[in-house]
């Protein structure tokens, strides 16, 4: 079931916020798919391979893929939903 998709950054120390329209104004209710990837701030990213692949990632494939990664997330209404997520290498 597709719906709202919300997005959000991990700060030194793997804490994050997420936003769906505006700055950390949270996810709507709902069950999640969550996935990682690789943020490069624009003018720090590495080439890319010469085979044409992807960028490095210091995350497993998986969990770049919502069909594939493991994690998941039931945000509420009305209650502090907070989330700790174990990635395996």
């Amino acid at each position: 079931k597709a719906g709202r998709m919300a997005s959000g950054a991990t700060d030194s120390t793997g804490h994050f916020t997420v936003s769906t329209a505006k700055p950390n104004d949270g996810a709507m209710p709902g069950d999640y798919v969550v996935t990682l990837g690789e943020y490069y701030p624009p003018g720090t990213a590495p080439a890319l391979p010469k085979d044409g692949g992807q960028f490095p990632s210091r995350f497993p494939s998986q969990y770049g893929d919502p069909s594939r990664s493991p994690l998941t997330a039931h945000v509420e209404r009305g209650v502090k939903n907070e989330f700790q997520f174990e990635v395996k290498k």
